[in-house]
């Protein structure tokens, strides 16, 4: 099964039907598979690197048009559904002001000092200096501080300093010839993910003709990497660090490089905010 957090959810849900229906005890894997980078307990599924690199282009032509028409801050809309993977680590490629997930979610108190931040920033830039600025803004970040809010938000606090413009990618993110580290994990995992139906079906395929086959959780899995190892997850496992409601991970390994993102743009400096308080809001639903 190849897929992202459906397909995660579409194992579950045969795993459990195991005890109804006997012809569900087979060897069952997931691949995943998907732009968002959102299933449990993997740290990459294929598709993610080939749309960061369609981000990171989209980001820079972007940047060049920013810059050529003088301090301007565009507001770049990105997929993802309910988990901030293509934003964060898009903004940290591009060089991005600011960056806003779902998982940190957006307030009034943190676009009211991020709007500081940038008045701060361009005030102190040299007189004709042409800098355009990013931020990065996952689709699904707030449902009230939406892009358009907030690029009028920047329109309006701006002032003499900066204007501000919004870009929506949308599905050009889906798209693009697949990156060379995606088709070598495509390769890799799925011979991984054949050797694991051919063992579990060797065993099972022993079971007397007049036994029922009783398939084992474990042999409902999926293929996640994590750190320098690939390893085979039970699905009944994963359902306990699975976010079902935000379909996404309870944690995310990729999280604190939203404070790098950050710290590499100069908010902390320029704000004047101690080096351990942190950069992010609470969760809100907005």
């Amino acid at each position: 099964m190849i897929g992202g957090f459906e397909a995660f959810n579409a194992l579950m849900i045969l795993e459990e039907g195991r005890k109804y229906y006997p012809a569900f005890h087979i060897p069952m894997t997931h691949l995943p598979a998907t732009i968002s980078n959102n299933v449990p307990m993997t740290e990459y599924s294929l598709g993610s690197d080939t749309s960061l690199n369609a981000l990171v282009d989209a980001c820079d032509a972007i940047k060049q048009s920013a810059s050529a028409s003088r301090d301007r801050v565009f507001v770049v809309e990105t997929q993802g559904g309910k988990c901030g993977y293509i934003a964060t680590m898009g903004a940290l490629a591009v060089g991005a002001s600011l960056v806003y997930t779902p998982e940190d979610g957006m307030g009034l108190d943190m676009l009211r000092r991020d709007v500081r931040f940038l008045k701060t920033r361009y005030s102190l830039d040299l007189p004709g200096k042409s800098e355009g600025r990013l931020v990065i803004r996952n689709e699904s970040a707030s449902q009230v501080y939406t892009t358009s809010v907030l690029t009028k938000m920047f329109i309006e606090e701006g002032g003499s300093l900066f204007d501000a413009r919004s870009a929506s990618l949308g599905h050009t993110l889906q798209g693009g010839v697949p990156s060379p580290i995606d088709r070598a994990r495509a390769a890799r995992l799925s011979l991984k993910c054949m050797v694991f139906i051919e063992k579990h079906h060797e065993t099972l395929s022993k079971t007397p003709p007049h036994k029922s086959r009783h398939a084992e959780p474990e042999t409902a899995a999926i293929i996640t990497i994590q750190a320098n190892s690939i390893e085979m997850v039970p699905v009944t496992e994963m359902v306990q660090h699975a976010d079902m409601a935000n379909r996404r991970g309870k944690k995310s390994w990729w999280m604190d490089i939203k404070n790098l993102v950050e710290q590499l743009a100069g908010k902390p400096q320029f704000l004047g905010i101690p080096k351990n308080y942190p950069l992010t809001s609470e969760p809100v639903k907005a």
